[in-house]
């Protein structure tokens, strides 16, 4: 999702589970050929802003700890 100040991402249209046995480690933004990644724990929201990204190419990726790497 685009912002005034940047890029938020959420995992899910039902939010992911972050619980300590199944949980997102890494959310990471892909903006024009630089990547940016913010780094979650169990307990946290399966969401992550990255202030001041713009750009015209954008991908999120996300590691599961039980399902692997998922990008869109």
């Amino acid at each position: 999702e685009k912002t005034a100040n940047g890029i938020k991402v959420t995992i899910g249209s039902v939010p992911h589970p972050m619980e300590a046995k199944h949980y997102i480690e890494w959310i990471e933004l892909l903006v024009d050929g630089k990547a940016l990644r913010q780094f979650l724990m169990p307990g946290d929201a399966p969401t992550a802003f990255f202030e001041g990204a713009r750009g015209d190419t954008v991908t999120a990726r996300e590691y599961c700890n039980l399902h692997g790497l998922w990008k869109a």
